[in-house]
């Protein structure tokens, strides 16, 4: 009887092993998820906050103009040259909002296929594991002999 007891209780902890790493593998498929979620909200964002600094930039650009234009200063020469390098520095900042929103992005993405295999890897150990346990519990057990 007590070898009854000591099968089922290797067994048990054999299922209990191969049914973490199942639990585990989910869980990491879950939190790839919310990781690549995150990195689509990361990319939406900076292209939401590009197009705000695309409209901050036309709106300065045109307010500098019509200063100008109500000065009468012509926009020939020195005031063109002024907005150009204004353009340009709005541009650089757009295009870095832009270039991070790619990378977070592509991070996010990376990491959730980190998370992912981790998750298989995991699983395939707690498999591996289970089963060793259940062939050892089986081994060792007098009722098979």
């Amino acid at each position: 009887m007590a070898e009854v007891a000591l099968l089922v209780a290797g067994l048990a902890a054999g299922g209990s092993q191969i049914y973490s790493g199942i639990a585990k593998k989910n869980a990491a498929g879950e939190t790839a998820s919310l990781q690549e979620e995150q990195a689509k909200i990361a990319l939406s964002e900076s292209e939401r906050e590009a197009g705000q600094k695309s409209d901050q930039r036309r709106k300065f650009l045109a307010e500098q103009r019509m200063a100008y234009v109500a000065s009468g200063v012509s926009l020939m020469g020195t005031p063109g040259i002024v907005q150009e390098a204004t353009f340009n520095e709005f541009q650089k900042e757009i295009d870095a909002i832009i270039k991070s929103g790619a990378a977070k992005y592509t991070l996010g993405h990376r990491q959730a296929a980190v998370t992912r295999k981790s998750g298989r890897a995991q699983l395939v150990s707690d498999i591996l594991s289970g089963v060793g346990t259940i062939g050892t519990t089986a081994h060792e057990s007098e009722i098979f002999e």
